[in-house]
């Protein structure tokens, strides 16, 4: 075989070498990507099913794979000798006291329910005989609610007359005093109109949505335009006093702060609505905070509510 047939071969052999080698190499690079990806896959997968699966406390143990110790193996080793070793003065901190719970109904009335067994119940599952009480264990104490009940509340006004006086035609009578009501001619009690009060201003309870509650709850009939009254006619009846006279000794104090706030009026014929607010200094014996309202800001002491 002549030397120009076989330089040909030659060639294409080395080529051909060249080629695998140029594949391998790329199979070899593939394969660590493809190694790669698979520990990034196993790593999450693990992460995962420790979030899944594992403990939800905060605090792993040291068997976790990958968690570095803060302390050397041999942490004797690194602790100073009892000579050498000096007292540490350490701040006591808060700790949350036990019994908190018996605290919390210490002032509560004590009602006890007792479980027991029925009277088919206390005989021996072994040999029929009837079984006797040993005691009691007190398993756990909750707080019970009571809801708030109504009552129709009728006012009996008894009246007393003098027999002798009327044997000598004297007429004499007298009749038991009756308390004063909030509103008079009303249905509301007292007690009923400051729990409007309060869950007006305290709870945050328009009136619209006291309606629903006192007659979803407790089956009674009193409109929105009820309650507004009834505020109404509390301040004008007994709040008023009150406000004059905290207004009389306000006026007695030798600092006053004053300071005024817009409003914006549900309904109002005005865009704003404005707001007075006078009380005494800081250092005051009798503090007092006496408000004004008024619609036109021009007239001030026409003013439509003071409280």
């Amino acid at each position: 075989m002549s030397s120009s047939t076989v330089e040909p071969q030659v060639q294409v052999l080395l080529d051909t070498i060249a080629h695998l080698n140029q594949l391998l190499k790329e199979a070899h690079r593939s394969n660590q990507m493809l190694t790669t990806e698979v520990q990034l896959l196993n790593e999450k997968v693990d992460y995962l099913m420790g979030k899944r699966f594992g403990r939800s406390k905060e605090t792993l143990g040291s068997e976790v794979s990958g968690q570095i110790s803060l302390f050397p193996e041999d942490a004797s080793a690194v602790l100073p000798s009892s000579e050498e070793t000096s007292e540490i003065t350490v701040s006591s901190h808060q700790r949350r006291k036990k019994g908190q719970k018996a605290s919390k109904i210490s002032h509560l009335p004590q009602r006890e329910v007792h479980h027991r067994l029925k009277e088919e119940e206390t005989f021996c599952d072994h040999c029929g005989t009837p079984m006797k009480e040993i005691g009691s264990t007190r398993v756990r104490e909750e707080i019970l609610f009571h809801q708030a009940a109504l009552e129709c509340l009728q006012h009996q006004q008894h009246s007393y007359c003098c027999p002798r006086c009327e044997k000598e035609g004297i007429s004499s009578f007298k009749k038991a005093p009756l308390p004063k009501p909030l509103v008079p001619n009303s249905l509301g009690s007292n007690s009923l109109i400051v729990e409007t009060i309060r869950m007006k201003f305290v709870q945050k309870i328009p009136a619209y949505r006291q309606e629903d509650y006192w007659h979803q709850v407790h089956g009674l009939e009193i409109s929105r335009a009820n309650i507004v009254h009834w505020h109404q006619l509390a301040v004008t009846n007994a709040l008023d006093p009150i406000a004059r006279r905290l207004h009389h000794y306000l006026l007695q104090e030798e600092i006053l702060h004053a300071d005024e706030t817009s409003y914006r009026v549900i309904q109002s014929q005005k865009a704003t609505t404005y707001y007075w607010l006078f009380c005494s200094g800081k250092e005051s014996k009798h503090p007092i905070a006496y408000f004004i309202t008024s619609m036109p800001r021009a007239e001030p002491g026409k003013c439509r509510t003071a409280f």
